[in-house]
């Protein structure tokens, strides 16, 4: 007699080969017998695909690409189980002499259905929100180094002595515009670089505050944020 209570057993076992333009999916039923031949069709079809063809008994899975997050929320409540593969790994297991889309997605189908999939870590939305955010907060304060440093070499190169204070503040723009170039000297790369510089450090020095809330986040990237609950471009 069954038990009502456990989810019925997986009837299909789908892989799907995600590209930026296309996708490739194909399947196999516990046996190992294919039950989805191998197709390929333009991603803007896969939304309506899947909501005509996913059965809630399916287990499908994806490999770890920089838009299988996307994909693993839209696809999620349609079938079972969404499992995202490490496709290092992947590729170690199922190494073969001759690979195309439709050979990988169903290697990848039996290797599901034979419960080999080397799985990865699906973060919540809230911890990828969390990483976006320092990964843009990385890429901003890379910047504002690049600029400052450039305008530092500067008013070494020209022996220009500095505004007081920090020469790279909000307050002390406007120092450098315009910029007491000497005379008679060829500065022509300066000439042409200093507005573009300015004009980024500027944006940057005018980036609000970017604040996170460590007790909205998950226990394990909760502890790294809480000695510092903002971040900002000018740090």
């Amino acid at each position: 007699m069954s038990n009502p209570s456990l989810p019925p057993p997986a009837s299909r076992f789908l892989a799907v080969d995600l590209h930026k333009d296309y996708v490739v999916v194909g399947g196999v039923n516990p046996k190992l017998d294919t039950v989805l031949s191998s197709r390929r069709f333009e991603l803007s079809r896969w939304s309506k695909w899947a909501d005509t063809n996913l059965l809630p008994t399916d287990i499908l899975v994806v490999e770890s690409t920089s838009n299988a997050w996307d994909f693993y929320d839209q696809v999620s409540p349609l079938v079972a189980k969404v499992v995202v593969a490490n496709p290092r790994l992947v590729k170690l297991i199922s190494a073969g002499r001759v690979k195309t889309d439709k050979i990988d997605t169903m290697a990848l189908a039996r290797l599901l259905a034979a419960n080999l999939i080397p799985e990865v870590w699906v973060p919540p939305v809230v911890v990828r929100d969390a990483r976006g955010l320092l990964a843009h907060r990385r890429r901003l304060v890379r910047n504002r180094t690049m600029v400052t440093n450039r305008l530092q070499s500067l008013l070494l190169r020209h022996n220009l002595p500095v505004p007081d204070g920090n020469p790279f503040s909000l307050a002390n723009l406007l120092w450098w515009e315009p910029f007491p170039f000497p005379p008679r000297r060829s500065c022509v790369s300066a000439r042409i670089s200093l507005p573009s510089s300015i004009l980024l450090l500027k944006s940057l020095s005018l980036m609000p505050k970017l604040r996170v809330s460590p007790h909205r986040l998950p226990g394990r990237i909760k502890q790294p944020l809480s000695s510092s609950s903002h971040v900002s471009a000018s740090s």
